[in-house]
């Protein structure tokens, strides 16, 4: 029988990092660290969900991931256990883990470790989870790329035999085909995460007084990762096709303007596609008042529209575009490898800056990666990924305006994995969130925006990791909740 035991487990609603990251690199630390011994079954998904207070489907994400991955093993009705051999170690796992906020988290306290999460029904949606379905992955794929890495890191090193070349190159041949890019190998920098990316690029550019523009409408972590680094940030107009212009160019008058964040695909929070025009325009005034555009294209992994527009990094013949990509998004949120494209003027700086910064690549991963991209896997999965979510995002799109009317607007998005959602009743930001917690409903405040001017509400909600069973459920709560507030209010555009 097994000695009772306390373990305390945290996980943040604040964090840069989603609740699935934060959950899977923390089991992995404590079964690193011993804490978890070999053989230990773990907390049920259901009990594990209701005691941290999240989604339960997340808890089986990452315990299916975890087994893929090697740290677990699953018994038929049973349960999880942590696996007999452990993987090789990852430093990655354990340099990722990042101080989390002491507000706003909550603690888990195991007395026992029991119970097995076999039982898939469901009670919470989580309507903020930012990335795609991991259960329409091929788990055998995955399980066969993880194998063949595990063999290869016992046999030597192999990230210190070749470094990240062959993900380099798997990655600029993604790109040059599925993109129309022209990328070489030697271009890519690869980062352990879209965070370190955007650290990397925010701690290199900016000097003291200069500025960062963002769009109006931007996401908070965004702008906390520039002011991190001491740069000022001024806010751009913008519009379904893209950045107000002449407002930038006034910006770039009176301000000593570095660097414009934009997501030309799929614009942050509002979705919003930018124009082939637009984009002309915006490298032409980078080129004209000497600054970088930042094209941050980690949430259009997916796009739907008939005709694809160029990337800003295609088209730039001035090289001032940094260009951020992400493999979380496309393939699941366990794979967190990104990439960053720089200009060649500042590609020697960033590679100096990742050096510094206490982040190591995890080899596992690197070469599971490799494998699946070169092998044809990954091009596989997007074909057959890009179908469902499509359907997912006209279904979710049609169950919205059927059952909810005239009390909300939202846009068919031609990219990404959220619908921009504009509540046309009166409510408060806190209301809302009151209301959809109660219709069992999780959603992380900070995709949540409140317009001064017209006490509107609106907001990001995913759609791409829900099924069309489990969209109609979430659907008649937010009718059930959010209709309890009839009051209209007159739509008004941004900008």
């Amino acid at each position: 029988m097994l000695r009772p035991w306390e373990l305390n487990l945290t996980v943040s609603r604040v964090s840069s990092q989603s609740i699935h990251q934060q959950l899977t690199h923390k089991l992995i630390h404590v079964i690193q660290t011993g804490a978890f011994a070999v053989g230990t079954p773990l907390p049920g998904s259901r009990e594990l969900s209701q005691q941290l207070g999240i989604n339960r489907k997340t808890v089986i994400r990452v315990y299916d991931e975890l087994v893929a991955q090697g740290w677990l093993y699953s018994e038929d009705k049973r349960g999880t256990f942590v696996r007999q051999q452990q993987p090789v170690e990852s430093a990655n796992f354990l340099s990722s883990l990042q101080a989390l906020p002491q507000q706003h988290t909550t603690t888990l306290h195991l007395e026992q470790p029991a119970y097995a999460h076999h039982d898939l029904s469901e009670d919470t949606f989580d309507l903020s989870y930012p990335y795609g379905d991991s259960r329409l992955f091929n788990l055998q794929a995955l399980v066969r790329a993880t194998r063949h890495a595990l063999i290869a890191t016992k046999r030597q090193h192999p990230l210190k035999l070749h470094g990240l070349a062959p993900l380099c190159q798997a990655i600029a041949h993604m790109l040059n085909f599925e993109q129309g890019m022209d990328v070489a190998a030697e271009q890519l920098l690869i980062t352990p995460s879209a965070q370190t990316s955007l650290q990397i690029v925010a701690s290199t550019l900016f000097a003291k007084g200069d500025y960062v523009v963002l769009e109006a409408l931007h996401a908070p972590a965004t702008a906390a990762a520039f002011k991190k680094n001491h740069a000022h940030i001024q806010t751009v107009k913008h519009h379904q096709h893209g950045v107000d212009i002449d407002d930038l160019e006034k910006l770039c008058i009176n301000y000593p303007v570095r660097a414009i964040y934009v997501s030309p695909e799929c614009q942050q929070p509002t979705t919003w596609r930018m124009s082939t025009d637009n984009r002309a325009q915006l490298l032409k005034l980078a080129k004209r008042y000497d600054f970088y555009v930042i094209e941050d294209h980690m949430h259009a992994s997916f796009q739907y529209a008939k005709h694809s527009l160029p990337t800003l990094a295609s088209i730039d013949q001035a090289e001032r575009v940094i260009y951020l990509g992400s493999l979380a998004h496309m393939l699941n949120a366990s794979y967190r490898a990104s990439y960053i494209i720089s200009p060649q003027q500042l590609h020697a700086t960033f590679v100096q800056k990742l050096n510094t910064i206490n982040d190591s690549h995890d080899q596992l991963q690197t070469l599971a990666l490799t494998e699946l991209l070169l092998s044809g896997e990954v091009k596989k999965q997007l074909k057959r990924a890009q179908k469902i979510y499509l359907e997912r995002r006209d279904h979710f799109c049609q169950l919205l305006k059927q059952a909810l009317g005239d009390a909300v607007k939202c846009e068919i998005p031609s990219a990404g994995f959220a619908v921009w959602v504009q509540w046309q009743t009166e409510a408060t930001e806190i209301m809302l969130v009151e209301r959809m917690q109660q219709a069992v409903l999780t959603l992380d405040t900070s995709t949540v925006y409140q317009h001064d001017q017209t006490g509107r509400i609106s907001m990001r909600i995913y759609f791409a990791h829900l099924n069309l069973e489990e969209q109609k459920s979430v659907i008649k709560r937010l009718k059930k909740s959010i209709l309890a507030q009839p009051k209209p209010l007159q739509y008004a555009a941004f900008g």
